[in-house]
């Protein structure tokens, strides 16, 4: 009998957190449709109970982070995923991961998403938005400059994004496609070579962005940004990835 009452409380428990879940997140979804329609201030206020009550309610850490503008709503997105990874709000934080990342100009970072989501939620219709977020930034471009003119190039071009040329490379010049960004010289040659297979060979630069080397792969060189866009596409779809316009001088 003992056995019986504690099965069927352990039952009720669970039953009870479902409901008080579902409730959040209807809470929050709620709430998500007051802060798109203009009622910032109200949605905020109405938020904030959620944070210690629904702490681990996917949907509701899904909606905070919506309304969370700078990089909080990244660890946001992620704990999402890790507390259901399985869950209905799982694929669209990683295709949100990838937006706020291509907003931070972070291409390993995006496409590091894009392929975490293009493979482990295949069905998604998240993926062609995700992988269409990252082609579309056609406008981004990144000066790859001598490292002795880093502070002009800065100045002029609005970004902090560096390329050191070696004397190697010295010869490489005009309009490329960037193709990947690795935080080591190691990670981007094990990425030439995955790509040399698919008849794509690019080009290893030290890159500095806020102080630390990465080191950026492009393609090319083009003569002109008009021969790089058109080169774009057949680019971007060898490598499965993202192609940004680079200014190599």
């Amino acid at each position: 009998m003992r056995h019986i009452l504690i099965a069927l409380s352990a039952l009720f428990l669970c039953s009870t957190l479902s409901t008080f879940a579902q409730n959040y997140e209807q809470q929050a979804l709620d709430i998500l449709k007051l802060y798109e329609k203009g009622e910032r201030d109200t949605a905020y206020w109405l938020v904030e109970p959620l944070k210690r009550n629904a702490r681990f309610v996917p949907a509701a850490l899904y909606v905070r982070a919506q309304m969370t503008a700078d990089d909080r709503a990244l660890n946001l997105y992620r704990e999402v995923i890790a507390l259901e990874p399985t869950g209905p709000w799982a694929d669209e934080s990683a295709y949100q991961l990838v937006r706020r990342y291509v907003e931070k100009r972070d291409s390993l970072a995006s496409w590091t998403w894009y392929t975490m989501l293009k493979k482990t939620y295949p069905q998604s219709p998240y993926v062609s938005k995700a992988l269409s977020v990252i082609q579309a930034v056609e406008s981004w471009e990144f000066t790859l400059e001598d490292e002795g003119e880093e502070e002009s190039q800065q100045s002029s071009s609005g970004t902090d994004a560096t390329i050191v040329e070696d004397e190697e490379d010295e010869q490489f010049k005009g309009y490329a496609l960037q193709v990947g960004l690795f935080p080591t010289e190691e990670a981007a040659e094990r990425r030439v070579k995955e790509l040399q297979k698919k008849g794509v060979t690019p080009f290893v630069f030290p890159k500095e962005i806020n102080g630390k080397t990465q080191y950026a792969l492009v393609v090319g060189p083009y003569d002109t940004r008009e021969e790089a866009a058109k080169a774009k596409p057949d680019v971007a779809k060898v490598c499965e990835c993202g192609a940004f316009t680079v200014l190599v001088e």
